[in-house]
């Protein structure tokens, strides 16, 4: 009698074709995980970029200027010199997450955050960068921030 006994298991075809899929899967899991963590860092840039210049805004309603020690123009924001009425203590702690450069004209991004002032007391701008862009800003690129925390594209000064 020659019975054969059933195989278990499966072939080497059928295994490479799960190999094959699993690959292909993780692969485009990666690639979606990665564009979703590069507008969580744009998301955080524009609501610290806003954060900082509502500061800035409320410290020159009081004190008729916006300048703080230490703020000169196209330095990182992390170099001021917080007064003590200042309404955002933790400023300098405000950082880009990958920057470490500071931004403005010809800078490369991700770049940190840098201030300059458009005029000698009244008003300023904080200069940052955009990895992929937001729809209600615009693309990739160098953007700035203003009084009324209005945003523009470009940096008006080198960073230092």
């Amino acid at each position: 009698m020659n019975r054969q006994i059933p195989q278990k298991g499966f072939t080497l075809v059928e295994l490479l074709v799960a190999v094959g899929i699993i690959g292909i899967l993780a692969t485009v899991s990666t690639v979606a995980i990665q564009n979703i963590r590069t507008k969580a860092r744009d998301a955080k840039r524009i609501q610290d970029v806003r954060t900082l210049a509502a500061a800035l805004d409320q410290y020159a309603d009081s004190n008729a200027t916006f300048v703080l020690e230490g703020c000169t123009q196209g330095v990182r924001t992390t170099q001021c010199v917080i007064p003590a009425d200042f309404p955002l203590q933790n400023f300098t702690q405000i950082q880009d997450p990958l920057g470490t450069t500071a931004c403005g004209r010809g800078v490369a991004i991700p770049c940190q955050f840098s201030i300059g002032s458009l005029t000698a007391t009244t008003e300023y701008e904080i200069c940052f960068g955009l990895e992929r862009g937001d729809p209600s800003i615009g693309a990739a690129g160098l953007y700035r921030i203003t009084p009324g925390r209005q945003i523009l594209s470009s940096c008006s000064y080198q960073a230092q």
